[in-house]
């Protein structure tokens, strides 16, 4: 009886000693599912991280820091929610006015921007045409175009005697003549 005392107080202790090592097993393959568990909610935190437009090394985070990025950002964005809930219909106008204010005075100052760089443009290639030698002309000058030849017409004088022309002017240099003799 003694033997078989011994031998069921060894078959506790072996049934004890598998229940303790059951318990280490079931506590490994938890620690494993909820390392694996960790490794899910890391990478979903990442992927929210990336959804609402975080950039960076953020997988090299650590948990408590991607959460405290998150609950900012969270935060942030029911400030937001908040602000528009508040707007009224008056406030929102205003507020399409001022965008739409700012819109048109950035497409003015792109605009005179790009004038400027025209202009600008404009000028430097005039100064660089200015600056640039004047290029010599090289070589035979081309000919130019004869002009057709000419007849010479020859020009029939028909005189005409005027008897009475002529008297006149014999008579008026005789009279200047005569005034002439007549002052000195």
């Amino acid at each position: 009886e003694q033997a078989r005392d011994q031998l069921d107080n060894q078959i506790n202790e072996e049934a004890s000693r598998i229940k303790s090592l059951d318990h280490y097993i079931n506590y490994n393959s938890t620690l494993d599912k909820e390392a694996k568990l960790l490794k899910d909610i890391k990478q979903n935190m990442v992927d929210v991280c990336r959804t609402i437009g975080m950039k960076g090394d953020i997988k090299s985070k650590p948990h408590l820091q991607l959460l405290l990025l998150i609950e900012n950002r969270l935060e942030y964005s029911l400030t937001q929610i908040e602000k528009l809930v508040d707007m009224t219909p008056e406030s929102l106008k205003e507020e399409e006015r001022r965008i739409k204010d700012r819109r048109q005075k950035e497409k003015v100052e792109a605009k005179t921007k790009e004038q400027i760089l025209s202009q600008e443009r404009k000028a430097e290639a005039s100064r660089a045409r200015l600056e640039k030698p004047i290029p010599k002309k090289v070589g035979k000058p081309v000919m130019g175009r004869s002009h057709p030849p000419k007849k010479k017409v020859e020009e029939v004088k028909v005189e005409v005697k005027d008897e009475m022309a002529e008297r006149r002017k014999y008579f008026e240099g005789e009279i200047e003549d005569f005034q002439i003799l007549c002052y000195l």
